[in-house]
């Protein structure tokens, strides 16, 4: 998921997360594992997200 830097901090990339995420619990899922995610604090906000540490 990305936003374009111009369109930035107007709530764009939250509102894509949380309709994505939505729609994942909608279909059954229980929580959702982004892989390669970046930036991190945007998801620790955005919907209090927590890095799983590498084995």
């Amino acid at each position: 998921m990305g936003v374009v830097k111009t369109s930035r901090i107007k709530g764009i990339g939250y509102a894509l997360l949380h309709h994505c995420l939505r729609d994942m619990k909608e279909i059954g899922y229980e929580y959702a594992i982004i892989g390669g995610a970046g930036p991190i604090e945007f998801y620790e906000k955005a919907c209090r997200a927590a890095v799983i540490p590498s084995i």
